[in-house]
């Protein structure tokens, strides 16, 4: 090491001393409480943290956690995906960063968008997310754009499946209700 060009040595020492601060970053970032929603579409760009520690970034969108879902924001392919578990301790601070994404999406939205919800489970607060993210996705429809939304539920849940049924008694836009083993 000592024999290499000093400015040679000091680049090496740059990004040794980088590499050392993302290792600290993503071990702080894995003992977050709850999830990191990450947006593709060049719409609130994703911190570069995120995407360097790979226990927090995957290709689809957000790790899971056991009190908040995955969300996928997607788009470039015009498809918003809600899926696992959805009782985050507060639900304003998870949900405002896909409500800011929204309403940018509704600046310059695909001719057609796609949302589905996929949840195990939803409290309260959670229900009444989902209707304004609905409502939302009303707004759409309203505008000439194609949207549709696709609820699943597991075989014999009937709490998911019925909750499903309530949301789509609440707008006159494209509803499927899908049932999965």
């Amino acid at each position: 090491f000592l024999t290499l060009d000093r400015p040679i040595r000091f680049i090496i020492m740059q990004i040794l001393a980088l590499a050392a601060f993302i290792t600290l970053v993503c071990i702080f970032k894995q003992n977050q409480p709850e999830g990191t929603i990450i947006m593709k579409g060049g719409i609130n760009s994703v911190l570069l943290t995120d995407i360097m520690c790979s226990s927090v970034f995957t290709a689809a969108g957000v790790n899971k956690t056991t009190t908040t879902p995955k969300v996928t924001l997607d788009k470039a392919e015009g498809i918003f995906k809600f899926e696992g578990v959805s009782r985050p301790e507060d639900v304003l601070k998870f949900y405002n960063p896909v409500f800011e994404w929204i309403q940018e999406y509704l600046q310059d939205p695909n001719q057609k968008t796609v949302v589905e919800f996929q949840l195990i489970y939803h409290n309260t607060a959670s229900a009444k997310i989902i209707v304004k993210l609905i409502n939302q996705f009303k707004k759409l429809a309203a505008a000439n754009k194609e949207v549709e939304i696709k609820w699943y539920y597991r075989e014999n849940d009937e709490d998911i499946k019925e909750s499903g049924e309530d949301y789509k008694s609440l707008i006159d836009i494209p509803f499927e209700l899908i049932e999965i083993a």
